[in-house]
């Protein structure tokens, strides 16, 4: 508190004893409290100088470490690279062979195609044939179911013409 009167006077200094314990405790409390964020602040100062320095390290650190893997895949580009000359020079000439292979494609086509009717002939000929063939075995089962039936007294008749007098 100011005493009232001049701008020169003297603040009035408060007494500690005529304070509630309340109060003194309080003021002792922002005492520690004020402490102790001198502390964390100087805590996290520090942290935040570590922090910086790591950061400034980073960009070494980070080359440090990838400069390994990119040097191998750089190496391994190095050793690709012959081959993907060699495939892309093969890959022009594709062009040429393929329309090559394409005419060819297109003869065998026609040739195929020829075949096809010149077979188309024999099959109707093989198709004519097989009812034909169908038709003989049809017969030759009639021709077996009757003499099948003979074949026994057939064999006795031979039997028997063996044994008359004469016989061959």
């Amino acid at each position: 508190m100011r005493a009232s009167g001049d701008y020169g006077e003297r603040e009035a200094m408060l007494n500690p004893l005529s304070l509630p314990n309340d109060v003194l405790a309080a003021l002792r409390s922002v005492a520690r409290i004020e402490q102790l964020l001198d502390e964390r602040l100087a805590t996290v100062d520090d942290r935040l100088r570590e922090l910086d320095a790591q950061m400034a390290r980073l960009p070494a650190d980070l080359e440090q470490s990838l400069r390994p893997h990119l040097e191998r895949q750089q190496e391994g580009v190095e050793k690709l690279h012959p081959e993907l000359v060699a495939n892309r020079e093969h890959a022009e000439k594709l062009p040429g062979k393929v329309d090559g292979l394409r005419a060819e494609i297109q003869a065998v086509n026609k040739s195929v195609g020829a075949v096809n009717e010149s077979v188309g002939g024999v099959n109707d000929e093989l198709r004519a044939a097989t009812a034909e063939l169908r038709g003989v075995l049809h017969e030759v089962n009639e021709v077996r179911e009757t003499v099948e039936p003979l074949q026994g007294p057939a064999e006795r008749v031979a039997r028997l013409s063996e044994r008359l007098p004469g016989s061959g």
